[in-house]
């Protein structure tokens, strides 16, 4: 990418390395709205478990 826009690859981080932060911001926040974590305890013939149950939130089409 740097050699097409004529910069150095550091000079490239430096100007852009903020998009990819928001970019990842972004992307996390749309994940965490699909996914709800809950934390369960439940009776296994190992004793009492615990962990974490993932549910998957069903988007509107």
């Amino acid at each position: 990418m740097a050699k097409i826009i004529g910069d150095t690859p550091e000079m490239v981080m430096k100007a852009y390395a903020h998009s990819l932060d928001d970019e990842e911001l972004r992307a996390t926040k749309i994940l965490s709205s699909l996914i709800k974590l809950k934390w369960i305890s439940f009776l296994s013939k190992f004793g009492v478990q615990s962990g974490v149950q993932v549910i998957l939130v069903p988007i509107k089409p």
